[in-house]
């Protein structure tokens, strides 16, 4: 799990653009936004955990890539319940031409379109 170092709202400021991470706090959606909470700190979220989505109110582990930016969010990749033992992070193999490979996606459709998305974005 050494890609998804467990850290604190309170140290994000120390981790780079882009960085990925896993988080511990209460999970709540607002209809304006959805966040994780720490105690008295906020921190956005964008987009939905890929296999679980967690009730309002419950305390999750979550992880993602953080973007630093103004505010500061987490682009989440997935979650479990905090209490749940934690599971490895799926993270699509590198890729190269004629191999076989077997991933497991979300597909939606936009427009005309068909957009398949991995775990890990």
């Amino acid at each position: 799990m050494s890609d998804y170092p467990h850290l604190t709202l309170n140290q994000l400021t120390a981790i780079a653009d882009r960085e990925t991470v896993m988080l511990t706090g209460l999970y709540s959606r607002h209809p304006d936004q959805v966040v994780l909470t720490q105690g008295d700190q906020r921190l956005p979220l964008l987009d939905l955990p890929f296999s679980w989505l967690p009730p309002q109110g419950c305390t999750v582990r979550i992880w993602g890539e953080l973007l630093q930016g103004k505010p500061r969010r987490l682009l989440v990749h997935d979650a479990c319940h905090a209490s749940a033992p934690t599971p490895e992070p799926r993270r699509t193999p590198t890729l190269r031409a004629g191999m076989p490979v077997t991933l497991t996606v979300h597909v939606n459709n936009v427009g005309d379109e068909q957009v398949a998305r991995t775990a890990d974005r």
